[in-house]
């Protein structure tokens, strides 16, 4: 089951939305070891572009191991009963069988402690996710400019 108790089907696609991180590795492997036929998507150069080297040597030959379906250079454009469209190093790649969509991505940020917080302490600051997604390291960048100011 994933957010909102969402079944997963037998065949799915993974839509990572350019993170190009671990989110849509992670889930890619646990569903496929879970016996998922799993496809997963992203608009980089290949999956998992944005993790470090050290990270990558060890975490994208697992995703071949797995048999895991990798379509880089890829954007979603369309979801219909028959499957989902992708849009592939600018040609249309139609994807028959696909009965499972996850976004690994979009995330929102989580602002109720701040606006919680402002009205009570003068000096509350947002940084990471409070103000928008964001990575650990550029959550840690900003938060450490932030502490400098104080």
């Amino acid at each position: 089951m994933l957010e909102r108790g969402a079944a997963v089907g037998d065949e799915v696609l993974i839509v990572d939305d350019g993170e190009g991180g671990w989110k849509g590795i992670a889930l890619a492997l646990q569903l496929a070891a879970d016996g998922k036929r799993v496809h997963l998507s992203t608009p980089l150069p290949y999956v998992g572009a944005a993790l470090g080297p050290f990270t990558q040597n060890k975490l994208v030959p697992r995703v071949a191991e797995a048999g895991i379906v990798r379509h880089p250079f890829s954007l979603l454009t369309a979801v219909d009963d028959d499957g989902v469209t992708l849009r592939t190093d600018g040609k249309p790649n139609r994807l028959t069988g696909i009965d499972t969509v996850i976004l690994a991505g979009w995330h929102e940020p989580v602002t109720d402690l701040y606006f919680d917080l402002k009205p009570r302490h003068a000096s509350v600051r947002r940084v990471g996710d409070a103000v928008a997604s964001r990575t650990m390291l550029e959550s840690i960048h900003e938060a450490e400019r932030v502490a400098r100011r104080v």
